[in-house]
């Protein structure tokens, strides 16, 4: 199960990753990258680390075979540490796994403005894409307590 659970999670970074690779190629379709396309380019991921960086990263593997593409792996996603980078100029990281809230309050200064006429999010619900971010994953936090030892509650 914990296999199948990072693939899945891994799996949800192959359209962003489709996405800048679409925008990195000449004549770009969304979703489908041509056979070494990206020969002799790198891209950059950042994401929090661990077992659900492996499963990304996994899930990635047939894109990176077929583009040609080389990926590096950094993380964890740290706000300061690209607001360095932007500052410096000298930015390195491609696609960046983060929580929701960052891309919304730092659109246009740390993270760049997509061009959504390359990207198919149709299939995304409304009010979930911005101008700098296309989501991953959605998931809840649920809260619960005992009612029998917080009868008061």
């Amino acid at each position: 199960m914990l296999k199948s659970t990072r693939l899945a999670f891994g799996a949800a970074m192959v359209l962003g990753f489709l996405g800048t690779a679409a925008m990195a190629q000449e004549n770009p379709v969304a979703g489908a990258v041509k056979e070494g396309s990206l020969k002799g380019k790198t891209l950059t991921f950042v994401s929090f680390g661990g077992i659900y960086q492996d499963g990304q990263v996994a899930a990635l593997k047939e894109f990176v075979e077929k583009s040609g593409v080389t990926l590096l792996n950094d993380g964890p996603t740290e706000i300061a540490k690209l607001q360095a980078q932007v500052e410096s100029g000298n930015v390195t990281w491609d696609v960046v796994d983060t929580a929701d809230f960052p891309p919304y309050v730092y659109c246009g200064k740390l993270f760049q403005k997509l061009d959504l006429s390359k990207l198919d999010v149709s299939h995304i619900p409304e009010g979930q894409v911005s101008e700098c971010s296309v989501p991953a994953m959605n998931y809840g936090v649920v809260l619960m307590y005992n009612t029998e030892k917080y009868k008061d509650n």
